[in-house]
């Protein structure tokens, strides 16, 4: 009698689980967190597309000649016009060099110090007895040209030498003034810099220039 509702539970048993069996699904798995996941790279064909550098990327300039140790500097002209100076320019930066366009100003010959001419011979005869008498002794008197009756005073080579025996002058009280000789020019020029592989006549003649000329490179 015990044996048959035990054989009966088992039967049920195992239709019960043969059921859930049947019935069962499986269940996805759960979906991962989006903040865990590594970050999506996406590989992108740039082509020939320039490369950005980042800003604390330190970029290294190209080379130049003045970065050479053994860096040497040319003075190359006088040119008559700019446009002559551009074409120098363009040859000489073409094979690498560092060159730039320099404006030379060149003072006049020398500075005379005088009196303007005066009415007649013997009223400069009166101004100069009295430059006489105030210590003036190096003087004498012009008697042709634009200048004729006028006191020449000195010869300097130099403006400011010039100006102070003119300054000295004025407070003496006399109306002497200081007239250059020769006009005040300009030159045109080209200060470059190499680094000894050409010498001076093969830089003058890239540059078609009428000179060369070594100089400081600080100069």
């Amino acid at each position: 009698m015990i044996a048959r509702p035990v054989l009966v539970f088992l039967i049920v048993l195992n239709l019960g689980a043969a059921l859930w069996w049947a019935l069962h699904t499986a269940r996805a798995p759960a979906p991962a967190r989006a903040d865990a996941l590594p970050p999506l790279e996406i590989a992108k064909d740039v082509g020939n597309a320039p490369a950005v550098v980042p800003d604390n990327v330190a970029v290294t300039p190209q080379t130049s000649a003045a970065g050479l140790a053994d860096a040497r500097c040319v003075l190359l002209g006088a040119y008559g016009e700019a446009r002559d100076v551009q074409r120098a320019l363009t040859a000489l930066r073409g094979i690498g060099l560092q060159a730039d366009a320099v404006t030379r100003l060149n003072s006049p010959r020398g500075f005379n110090v005088l009196i303007p001419p005066l009415s007649s011979p013997e009223a400069a005869a009166d101004v100069q007895a009295k430059l006489r008498a105030a210590g003036f002794q190096d003087q004498f008197l012009i008697r042709q040209g634009a200048q004729s009756n006028g006191i020449a005073l000195g010869r300097f080579g130099t403006e400011a030498a010039a100006r102070a025996l003119l300054a000295r002058l004025k407070a003496a009280g006399f109306q002497a003034q200081l007239s250059p000789v020769g006009a005040s020019t300009t030159e045109l020029w080209i200060r470059a810099l190499h680094g000894g592989e050409q010498d001076e006549t093969s830089l003058r003649k890239l540059a078609s220039a009428p000179q060369a000329k070594s100089i400081a490179c600080d100069q």
